[in-house]
């Protein structure tokens, strides 16, 4: 069935003048009816047309279209405005996020665009306050620039700019158009596009056509838009004397999700257009009828088993058994050919037959089956499961004030009549007991404050009988006293934790009954998780102190789960910070009138911890180089001044905010520590890459590393980066002079260093373990603190303002404390960009980078890998082939490793001493076959392919087998016997020598002889390999790999002089078809050799 939805729920929405509550939205239209019919509107009365259509039966070729209704909009370019619209629930800006998508077929083609479909604005034309797609530019014979595929944006003035991908459309073949936009953490509107080729209903997955990405809004830039329709539109303009007709279908836009996850959402498969065809399967499968392999026959008083022979079709199969006389026990449609009705009473004949289906999308049936009977015999069983009674395994005990969990032993049927179910009773109000459950676990959930409940549990079988068990001992309980800030609480509900599966009890608290329109920071105050708990000072001083700042606290409650701990949950804490915002979760928070920070002001802190926020370190017009100043003014001059209408001025202290008030100067840092604390933590701080400090960045990035880090025992600063004061949201928003950090950064970096090491005392932190990670802009400052030598007084910022003298106008502040730190992470920025900065002596250090960085980081990463390697720096490289310009996460096949776990267990290995080394990867892999047997060689790199076409001027492509740690490891318990390679078939030892490289890090192992070919090895990492502090490997580790083949020297020769005389033949070896002979192409001729030449 086609359908309109029009869903509305809660969420913030932040403008660039205002904020206002609003609600979220998602509209889908299958045109199942005629639009104007439902709620569409058609402005303007000139040449463009808007069709409903239901009328589509076979196309041109003799294929079913899929039928139903849809939309035809011939589109002219004219100077009135012509629209089909749905208005939107409340206006948006360009700050709110957007997914929009629908199906299309071009039908009548110009080679100029002549309209839009997308988001627009009521009170202005076509001409301005649009964010859509173009329709659509065909490459013809006078135009060879194929501009169809364009995501636009008209600001409120009508200044246009767009995402291109290229692609050329092909007249009548049907395609889903997948727009994304949202704001980066730049605070840049980034628009994505995507084409898809639709296939037939039936046929293999649909087919990406083409992508692309950039910037269609530059934050600061004093442009905005606004929208309140979404629908079609045509392009303002002089000539209407040629037009395109388009047929549209499933028009889909939300501020919440995109389209698949919608439907994903309501477990619904998404429609296909009207204008889509069907695959010609009209048959069913086969055999027809199906055919018994095992009628049906009991295996119980309750239980009846049957199995159908397999039935065969090119689309698959799904089967479907009826019980005829009970129908509601039959069994849906299902994969498997055997199924078992349960639930059945003793001694009664029952009925079966069975049908199949295919997958196509006519989903065609088989006839029924046979029908075939079953009798189940008299029920014997009249014993009760044991435990009998029944025994608690954890008594009901008290979580989050008035919840009471409990878990009864597992019960065990003796005659086998299982699962075994559960009662829970709550004797005191018998309203709230459990009924029988299949689980031996339950929670009772909002009891009432200070009141005491008991509770008692039974278990019966599942045979005809239901014999049950005497109850178990009653226990009584008493939730906690309502605490102080009860107050305060605006809300109260059960969040479920998705990759923890289980319910938590959440309260929300603000100081006032709502936050009177104004946004507040939020915090997220996570009580109970897995790791132990560090600060002692009790919850409710916190809490109330929190609450007295006005921050939306937010209690969240993880009832002791072991699992509960960093990085395991961490998803689970970015669906909460996705909640808070109401992205792709209904708003936490709207419904009580409470606004969270749109600049992403929401801290995760654990239970026990403090944050103090706003710290001033720094003051670049005090503790700056001279000429910073100037510089800035410059930059007002040439930026502000003409962008935003002021007087130029000449002297710095002129200068002011859109606000009037004066330039801010002041660097600060947030800091979330432990109070009363146990023991002290190592510190991570992460310089912050846009112009507010976020913890755990926006909702469309996946970044929550600093929030599972805070949850795993470190103490965290959120530094500022080193921005032109003018740059920053509260004065005139980013632009491309953003930065002072190449004559500032490490002054004011070490600056931050001090500062911390001053307080350390007072925050419980370890001086000696400070740590930092650096993304983006901010690696640079990273790469200069990783050099221990950064503190000499020989050590110099990046650049110097000329004409100025050296120096600064103050002293540098907080003299008298040290500036090193231990360990770092840097991806992606000036840092590690500038390879000149690397030194033998930097501190161990994490590089990664992803291959499709927009920023082209990817074709400098070799060249960092290389300088790292040629320095013999510890270090580990996280190489990401299917990420952009993010932090680590997602599984590294080339070293068989999550990246976001061993992101933190890279931290947890510099920064905790005690914790035990841990094997980062072994090379060859396990199970890895055709290993090179010269010295067990293999890829150490991703495929060549994936890399710049220079990669091999800086690294090796290949490793022999290695073993990686975390941290260095003691050489001594390596070389003696630490690791071990071995023949499998035999355990025979491998005689050869280890090598430590990367600071001991990494260990090679070179073979007095070459390994014998088409053999399996084993190496085995003991526990004996300790670390330099003598703290033994945490968990053993094994990898088994075959090699392949050995060239001897002869063969060496002869296949030398064959590639030799082959090479030139080019693309006839180019085997990976990226246009150049490189090592793989060696590799693959060289195998092909060996077999056929």
């Amino acid at each position: 069935m086609k359908y309109l939805h029009c869903i509305l729920s809660l969420v913030f929405v932040s403008f660039v003048l205002f904020t206002s509550a609003g609600r979220a939205e998602t509209l889908f239209d299958s045109f199942d009816v005629d639009p104007q019919n439902n709620g569409w509107t058609r402005a303007g009365s000139g040449s463009s047309n808007f069709t409903w259509l239901d009328d589509l039966v076979v196309d041109a070729e003799g294929d079913e279209y899929v039928s139903g209704g849809y939309l035809r909009a011939d589109l002219y370019r004219e100077p009135t405005t012509e629209r089909l619209s749905y208005a939107l629930s409340q206006s948006y800006s360009m700050q709110q996020e957007f997914w929009m998508e629908f199906d299309m077929s071009t039908r009548v083609h110009y080679q100029y665009e002549r309209g839009f479909v997308g988001l627009f604005s009521s009170e202005t034309d076509n001409a301005a306050n649009v964010l859509a797609a173009k329709v659509f530019r065909q490459q013809t014979q006078s135009n060879v620039s194929p501009k169809a595929a364009r995501f636009n944006s008209y600001d409120s003035t009508g200044a246009n700019v767009y995402v291109e991908t290229g692609y050329v459309f092909d007249k009548l073949v049907p395609v889903r158009i997948k727009l994304h936009y949202y704001i980066d953490e730049n605070e840049n509107g980034i628009g994505e596009v995507e084409i898809w080729h639709l296939n037939d209903v039936g046929e293999s997955d649909d087919v990406k056509l083409v992508s692309a990405s950039d910037i269609l809004f530059v934050n600061g830039s004093g442009k905005t838009a606004s929208y309140n329709c979404f629908g079609i539109g045509n392009l303002i303009g002089s000539s209407s004397s040629y037009w395109q007709a388009i047929w549209l279908d499933n028009m889909y836009v939300s501020t919440e999700k995109s389209c698949d996850d919608y439907f994903a959402g309501l477990g619904q498969e998404r429609p296909e257009p009207a204008f889509g065809t069907y695959s010609a399967d009209l048959t069913p499968p086969s055999p027809d009828p199906l055919v018994w392999s095992s009628v049906p026959a009991a295996i119980s008083p309750t239980k009846i088993t049957m199995a159908v022979g397999p039935a065969s079709d090119e689309n698959g199969v799904m089967y479907y058994f009826e019980n005829i006389d009970i129908p509601s026990h039959n069994s849906d449609w299902q994969e498997s050919t055997e199924w078992t009705d349960s639930g059945l009473d003793d001694n009664t004949t029952y009925s079966y037959r069975v049908k199949a289906r295919d997958l196509s999308a006519n989903r065609n049936e088989t006839g029924w089956s046979s029908i075939e009977q079953a009798t189940t015999p008299v029920e014997t069983d009249v014993s009760s499961p044991e435990p009998d009674p029944m025994l608690w395994v954890s008594e009901p005990e008290v979580f989050g004030y008035k919840n009471v969990t409990m878990t009864a032993a597992v019960a065990v049927d003796a005659e086998g009549n299982g699962p075994v179910e559960y009662y829970f009773a709550n004797l005191t109000e018998p309203g709230r007991d459990s009924g029988w459950l299949i689980s031996n676990e339950f929670t009772d959930e909002g009891l009432d404050y200070a009141a005491s409940y008991s509770y008692a549990v039974k278990a019966r079988d599942v045979s005809a009988n239901y014999n049950e068990t005497a109850w178990s001992q009653t226990v009584t309980v008493t939730t906690d006293n309502e605490p102080p800030i009860t107050v305060f609480e605006r809300k109260s509900l059960m969040w479920h934790a998705n990759k923890l599966d289980m319910d938590c009890p959440m309260n929300i608290y603000y100081k006032q009954t709502n936050t009177g329109g104004a946004e507040k920071p939020v915090i997220v105050y996570v009580m109970n998780h897995g790791f132990p708990r560090i600060g002692q000072e009790p919850d409710e001083s916190i809490l109330s102190d929190m609450i007295d700042d006005e921050y939306i606290v937010i209690t969240v409650d993880f009832n002791n789960n072991v699992n509960a701990v960093s990085p395991f949950f961490d998803n689970d804490l970015h669906d909460i910070l996705k909640a808070v915002y109401g992205s792709g979760f209904a708003s936490l928070l709207l419904d009580v009138n409470l606004l969270p920070s749109s600049k992403y002001e929401c801290y995760f802190i654990p239970a026990g911890c403090r944050i103090e926020r706003n710290l001033v370190y720094f003051e670049l017009d005090k503790h700056g180089s001279f000429g910073t100043k100037e510089r800035v003014m410059s930059t007002y001059n040439s930026y502000v001044v003409p962008n935003f209408g002021v007087d130029p001025v000449t002297d710095p202290d002129d200068m002011v905010n859109p606000d009037g008030s004066p330039i801010d100067y002041k660097l600060r840092m947030d800091v979330i520590y432990p109070s009363q604390a146990s023991r002290d933590l190592p510190l991570m701080f992460w310089n912050c890459t846009s112009p507010d400090r976020k913890q755990m960045s926006t909702t469309s990035n996946y970044r929550p590393h600093f929030g599972g880090l805070v949850m795993r025992g470190y103490a965290i600063a959120l530094i500022d980066h080193c921005y032109n004061p003018l740059a920053r949201n509260d004065s005139y928003g980013y632009f491309s002079s953003y930065t002072l950090e190449d004559w500032n950064g490490l002054k004011s970096e070490t600056a931050a260093m001090r500062f911390i090491r001053m307080n350390a005392e007072n925050w419980n932190i370890d001086s000696a373990r400070i740590g930092g990670a650096g993304h983006s802009k901010g690696t640079y400052t990273l790469t200069r603190l990783a050099d221990p030598a950064h503190e000499s007084p020989d050590a110099e910022e990046y650049y110097s303002f000329s004409g100025f003298p050296e120096g600064t106008p103050e002293a540098q502040p907080w003299q008298g404390y040290s500036s090193q730190i231990t360990c770092s992470h840097q991806s992606a920025g000036n840092g590690t960009r500038r390879t000149s900065l690397v030194t033998g002596d930097n501190v161990p250090t994490l590089i990664a980078c992803g291959k499709y960085d927009e920023y082209n980081q990817w074709l400098v990463f070799p060249v960092l890998v290389g300088t790292y390697e040629g320095l013999d720096v510890n270090h580990q490289a996280f190489w990401m082939v299917d990420r952009g310009h993010e932090l680590p996460y997602g599984y590294n096949a080339e070293r068989g490793f999550d990246m976001y776990d061993m992101w933190h267990d890279f931290f947890d290995a510099y920064m905790k001493p005690a914790a035990p080394p841990k094997v980062v990867y072994i090379n060859p892999l396990d199970g890895k076959a055709e290993v090179g047997s010269l010295a067990g060689f293999t890829s150490s790199i991703p495929d060549p392919a994936e890399l710049p076409s220079d990669v091999f001027d800086y690294v090796s492509p290949r490793d022999p087998i290695t073993v990686s740690f975390m941290p260095a490891v003691d050489a001594a318990s390596v070389i003696n016997g630490g690791i071990e390679v071995l023949r499998a078939a035999d355990a025979q030892p491998v005689a050869g020598t280890w090598q430590g490289i990367r600071g001991n890090s990494t260990f090679i192992f070179t073979p007095d002889m070459h390994l014998q070919e088409n053999t399996s090895y084993k190496i085995i990492v003991t526990s004996d390999v300790m670390s330099e502090d003598g703290v033994n490997l945490g968990q053993t580790r094994e990898s088994v790999f075959t090699t392949g083949y050995l060239f001897d020297t002869d063969d060496l020769i002869d296949f030398g002089s064959f590639w030799l005389n082959t090479v030139d033949e080019g693309q006839q070896w180019d085997f990976d078809s990226n246009f150049f002979i490189d090592f793989f192409d060696f590799a693959e001729l060289a195998k092909l050799w060996m077999t056929e030449f």
